[in-house]
This record gives structure tokens, C-alpha cells and sequence, in this order.
């Protein structure tokens, strides 16, 4: 059988890809044969199933697996909870190897207060290990912890050079900067043409001297600048060097040790393997499937001749980390819908049909463009198909560098409003409706369907991510000016008063606007303390309480733009 090990996202491209080359429903029963018949002994997969066994008794020795269902999430049990029945499991200790680790301190002193950028060319010598690998960047404070992040969200996986980079802060009390890389496990590292730089206030950035950054220097002179775990030596192998003619291989350290436990036997009658219990079900163009539910001690240990193959063919398939091509696009969705259909634990307060989603969502993937935000808007969908608050998507093999406009938004009315602002020709009340030449109304209905969520929380989702941009990127605002008055809240008070709609101020004196009452309160609404809700059917200028918070509203006509740095 395949080790639970193997790289199943691998599995998953590989099987899209097999799947997707098949035109024929002799060819497609074919392609699923190749890649799950390996998997264990007994599954079937044809247009006619050979004869099931006959369903006999109870039989405690049997070797079966149980699923149950989400679980904690553990390095050693995974995120659901499950049993296998009369097997020793072999798990990793807890005893963690040590990492091989090189690295460099330089002070901080000259540096607070900036951003600052580690580069690195990278690769791992030997995909298949165990573990991972990656740049570590750390920023040490004197009184507490700085910033820190060692790629451990998103190792490196290929093969081949490329470039990693880690961004992050110096905090105004910062003490040292320390950086390097490390392999934990047995994964083998390559490094060269190590950068750090800072950024300066004319948002350059400015290299800090590294000593031996291209690992080009011998052994002895580079002890001066490189730590490294005791005893470890490194290999700084002079062909193949992507940057000048050396590179320096950081080897695995050994893996730790295994723990195998005691086979599990079954707790009570139910558990207990039923003789000859299998599954089946229906597949595309009239093929079906069965898998068996138990197995004979023998059966179990039978390996399939075609189990090497499949290795092999994975081994084939290039890291799908940061690609974002159809079959691997195809392959998240199958791998995302999975998830969700077998661990999601509250299906049954939902009355969403997640099995009939799958197909939408597959075509979703296919019709997309090959692109890393096309990509991530497909499974953006997937999830607000939940709509669950707490679902979302995050890229952490390429995160985008990402800010926050100097503006403020709410959405009122399928409007979006201005509600604080550091730019002068983006007053406060200002109505947008044009970013970067696509529609307001546009991208409130995008962002509103890639949330998920109840339709409140989806709105707040959707002026969150129309207030962020990526770094060194301009964003282009339309605006029309003065339709809508955003005051300032009033800490005392007990009622808030919602912004107006648009054409709420038909009839106001003294080009105040009229308002109605919520039960909300909402920064950048209007307050009035201790009103009552009669007191609001007369223009606002009428209250004494709300006066001197109002702010009269400029109207000009047209449009101005307004184009703001992230």
C-alpha cells in the first residue's frame, strides 16, 4: 500500500491530469484503475464489478479502519480523528530533531524603525525526504519578542534555483537582527547569494553588508562570518552554482526516532470488522467503485504489482507549490471540496447541497485564468459556498505584500462611502465609484460573493478588501463629493444614528441631512444622546444634542480622482 507519507497533493495532480487525457469510458476506467487499485487490496473500479463476497459475521481480528470524524490537529494524528483496528500504527516521537541551522547576527541599531528584505536563491536536493526546509529571518527586542518567520508555512520544495524572499519590520527597540537558513528533517538544503537590505524613506531598498552572502569563501575564512550547529560541516560544492562558482549544502541531520504502538483492538460490538463488508458507489460515464471496508491479516499485507508505478509517476510530477496551471487548480479544488465534504462538522446545520457544488466548482477552476489571483478567487468561491464566517483562503507559498489605502470605506446602499480619510481630495463623505477604473458597485458585488459568511459579515469582508492594495502600487479613486454625513460618535451616547441613504436629505433646511434611527451603534454614524426615535422625523438641525457634531456637506458636482499610494 502506499505510506501515508506519500505526497497526496501530488496524487491529486497526478490523478487530474490522467483523468482530464481521458475520451472514452473504457479510457477513464483505465486512468482510475492506474491510480487507486494500488492504494490497497480489493478496490474495483469497472463498468461490471466481479461478485462481492458474502457479508458474514462480526470477527474481532479483522483489520479495519475507522473514520471519526474531525479531531484535534496534531503533528502525529493529523486534523480528524481516526482508528485503524489490529495494526501497529508507527508514528514519529515527540523527540523533534534538531535543525541544521547556519546564521549571521548583525546589530539593529542604525536599522529601527525600517522594513527590511532577506533574498536567497534556494533549493532542496532531495525532494522525496521527510521534513522541510527553508530562509529563517529573526528581529530580536530587548523587552519582548520581534518579528520571526522561518518559512516553515511555506518550505521550499523545488528542485531547481529560485529565488525566496522574507519580509517583515525592525521594531523601534530592536536590539540584533538575526538571519540565515535551515533544513529540519532529512531534507538536504542549497543556498546562495544570501541579501539583506533595509528600506530607506525614499522607499528604496539599501543592501546590508553580509559576510560571505555567496558562499564563496573557504571553510576556515567563513567560520567568521557563518554559525552552524556543533559539529556539522559544510559542503560547498563548486559546479552548478547559480551566482558565482560556489553554493553551500546544509545536510540533514538525523530523523527522529520512531514509536510503534500496540495494535488497537476494537472498543465495543460496533467497531468490531465486519467479514466481507465493502462499499460501493457510483462513478461519471456508468463506471462504479468498491472499496473493502475489511481486510484478513494476509490481504492486508498483499502488495499491488502496479504500486511502483505509481510511485514513480508521482515522483514525475513537478512541485505544485506556486503553480497555478489548470490541473493543479482543478486538483486544490478536489483536494478543498474533499475537506469540507468528509471533516466539515457542521453539515448538518446547513442546507447547502455540497455535492451537487462540486461540478460549478470544478468549472469555476477550468474557466479561470492561469493566473496566482484567478487561482485564489476559485477557491475563494469554494469556501463562501460555505457561507461560514470563519472560512477563508490564504496564499502561503507566494503571500502578497499587501497594505492599507489611506482611506476608510462602508458600504451603504450598494455605495461605497469615504468614512475617514488622510487625503484631502478624498473628503470624508465622498462617494467612490470607480477603483482603478472597474465600478464600485462592480467590485462590492466580487468581494461580497468571494466572502463567506451571513450577508452582514460579507459586507464587512468586502470593505476590508477594498481597503487593502499591494505595496508600491497606486490605487485610482473616482469620486463624487459630499452625498453622504459621517460624524464622529459621541462616547455617551446610548442610540446611533445610521447614515443616510442616498436622497435621504429630499427636504432638510440648511443643507443638513434627515436620518433614521438603528439600534446599531456605528463608528462614523451620527449621535444623538438620549434622543428618541420621534424626535428624528424633523430635520437634524432642530437638535440641539447633534448640532455641533454635524458637519455641513460641501456639494460639488462631477467627479474628482484621487490617486493614492498603499
Amino acid at each position: 500500500m502506499i505510506e501515508g507519507g506519500r505526497d497526496w497533493n501530488r496524487f491529486a495532480v497526478a490523478g487530474v491530469r490522467q483523468v482530464r487525457a481521458a475520451r472514452t469510458p473504457a479510457e477513464l476506467e483505465t486512468a482510475l484503475s492506474q491510480l487507486f487499485t494500488p492504494l490497497g487490496p480489493g478496490i474495483e473500479i469497472g463498468a461490471s464489478l466481479t461478485p462481492p463476497r458474502a457479508i458474514g459475521p462480526r470477527n474481532p481480528d479483522l483489520i479495519a479502519w475507522h473514520y471519526r470524524g474531525p479531531g484535534l490537529t496534531s503533528a502525529a494524528s493529523g486534523p480528524y480523528s481516526r482508528k485503524r483496528i489490529n495494526r501497529t500504527v508507527t508514528v514519529p516521537s515527540s523527540q523533534q530533531p534538531s535543525p541544521a541551522i547556519i546564521s549571521q547576527t548583525i546589530s539593529a541599531d542604525s536599522l529601527r524603525g525600517r522594513a527590511i528584505r532577506m533574498r536567497g536563491l534556494v533549493r532542496i536536493a532531495n525532494a522525496n525526504a521527510s521534513g522541510w526546509a527553508g530562509l529563517w529571518l529573526r528581529v530580536d527586542r530587548s523587552q519582548a519578542v520581534g518579528f520571526f518567520d522561518n518559512m516553515e508555512n511555506r518550505p521550499v520544495r523545488d528542485t531547481t534555483w529560485r529565488e525566496y524572499v522574507i519580509e517583515g519590520s525592525i521594531a523601534a527597540d530592536a536590539t540584533q537582527i538575526v538571519f540565515g537558513a535551515l533544513g529540519v528533517g532529512g531534507m538536504l538544503l542549497d543556498v546562495d547569494a544570501i541579501e539583506l537590505s533595509v528600506r530607506r524613506n525614499g522607499g528604496e531598498w539599501t543592501p546590508l553588508a553580509v559576510r560571505d552572502a555567496g558562499f564563496e569563501e573557504d571553510e576556515k575564512s567563513s567560520r567568521q562570518g557563518w554559525g552552524r550547529n556543533l559539529y556539522m560541516s559544510l559542503v560547498r560544492p563548486t559546479g552548478g552554482a547559480p551566482q558565482g562558482t560556489r553554493y553551500v549544502r546544509i545536510p540533514a541531520l538525523p530523523a527522529a526516532p520512531t514509536v510503534s504502538s500496540a495494535p488497537a483492538r476494537a472498543s465495543d460490538s460496533l467497531e468490531t470488522p465486519v467479514t466481507g463488508a465493502v462499499s460501493e458507489f457510483t462513478l461519471a460515464r456508468g463506471l462504479r467503485a468498491r472499496v473493502p471496508l475489511s481486510l484478513t491479516d494476509a490481504e492486508a499485507r498483499t502488495a499491488s504489482a502496479t504500486t511502483a508505478t505509481l510511485r514513480a509517476a508521482l515522483a514525475a510530477v513537478p512541485p505544485s507549490t506556486g503553480n497555478d496551471d489548470l490541473d493543479v487548480r482543478l486538483a486544490d479544488v478536489v483536494i478543498a471540496w474533499n475537506v469540507f465534504r468528509h471533516f466539515y462538522p457542521y453539515w448538518n446545520d446547513l442546507t447547502v447541497d455540497w455535492d451537487a457544488r462540486l461540478r460549478p466548482q470544478l468549472a469555476a477552476a477550468y474557466e479561470a485564468a492561469s493566473t496566482r489571483q484567478a487561482h485564489h478567487d476559485v477557491l475563494r468561491v469554494l469556501v463562501a459556498d460555505l457561507n461560514d464566517g470563519h472560512g477563508s483562503v490564504r496564499d502561503v507559498a507566494k503571500p502578497a505584500r499587501v497594505g492599507l489605502l489611506p482611506v476608510t470605506f462602508r458600504i451603504l446602499s450598494n455605495r461605497l462611502i469615504v468614512t475617514g480619510s488622510r487625503e484631502s481630495t478624498a473628503p470624508v463623505g465622498s462617494v467612490v465609484v470607480r477603483v482603478d477604473g472597474a465600478s464600485a458597485a462592480g467590485r462590492i458585488l466580487t468581494e461580497t460573493q468571494l466572502a463567506s459568511g451571513t450577508p452582514q459579515w460579507k459586507r464587512t469582508r468586502a470593505e476590508w478588501a477594498l481597503q487593502m492594495c499591494h505595496l508600491d502600487v497606486a490605487v485610482t479613486l473616482h469620486i463624487t463629493r459630499a452625498r453622504y454625513l459621517v460624524c464622529r460618535s459621541d462616547p455617551r451616547a446610548r442610540r446611533t444614528i445610521a447614515p443616510p441613504t442616498a436622497g435621504a436629505g429630499q427636504g432638510s433646511r440648511g443643507g443638513l441631512w434627515r436620518a433614521r434611527l438603528s439600534d446599531r451603534r456605528r463608528r462614523g454614524g451620527i449621535v444623538a444622546p438620549h434622543a428618541r426615535p420621534g424626535e428624528f422625523d424633523r430635520p437634524l438641525d432642530a437638535h440641539p444634542a447633534v448640532r455641533s457634531a454635524v458637519r455641513r456637506s460641501r456639494r460639488v458636482a462631477g467627479s474628482d480622482v484621487e490617486s493614492a499610494p498603499c
